[in-house]
């Protein structure tokens, strides 16, 4: 087919596509549980709630990603599968928390300064350094509380190697994924 008989089909690379809508929040009810045990982060000595931001299933923030479901927290932070209604994929935002008198979060661009610097994109290994897409901030809420939130964007990592192994219990790794990860390797795509 010449040049000239090219088009461009509905959501190919030559042509953009508009934001996606978000997904309307589920219209199921469930009766609230009384949980008198802590979860997660909520077991962390030094967790107080209004340090963490009010993440809320469903929301849309900065204009651009829907909250799908919490991936996991940490001392300063709690990660949450986002819907990049721009870009069209799936992605991971770190909101970080209000707990450290310290920017934590200045420290962690920082460091990916500080990767990105002498880590060339054909080097091996920086396929391996997830470095933030993007940056934006959360209002402070409840409103009147010291500072905004701060998160940062990234790819959404798959579970490790060693985390595959527990998961599987003492079975061998399928094949198919032995191969891919022997191909990540020097000389690997």
């Amino acid at each position: 087919m010449s040049e000239g008989k090219l088009r461009a089909l509905p959501g190919s690379l030559r042509e953009p596509r508009s934001p996606s809508p978000p997904h309307p929040p589920s219209t199921v009810t469930y009766p609230a549980i009384d949980f008198p045990e802590l979860i997660e982060e909520e077991k962390l000595p030094c967790y107080y709630p209004k340090d963490f931001y009010p993440v809320r299933v469903w929301q849309v923030y900065n204009s651009r990603y829907q909250v799908v479901g919490k991936l996991g927290y940490g001392a300063y932070s709690t990660v949450w599968l986002c819907r990049d209604l721009v870009g069209h994929c799936y992605v991971a935002v770190k909101i970080f928390s209000q707990y450290s008198t310290e920017p934590i979060w200045q420290h962690e661009m920082e460091a990916f300064g500080y990767l990105n610097s002498f880590a060339t994109p054909a080097s091996f290994g920086r396929k391996f350094i997830r470095t933030p897409l993007g940056h934006f901030e959360l209002p402070a809420d409840p409103p009147g509380s010291s500072k905004p939130f701060q998160c940062l964007v990234f790819e959404p990592a798959a579970a490790s190697i060693w985390e595959m192994r527990q998961r599987l219990k003492g079975k061998w790794l399928p094949e198919n994924v032995v191969k891919a990860v022997i191909s990540w390797g020097p000389g690997g795509s």
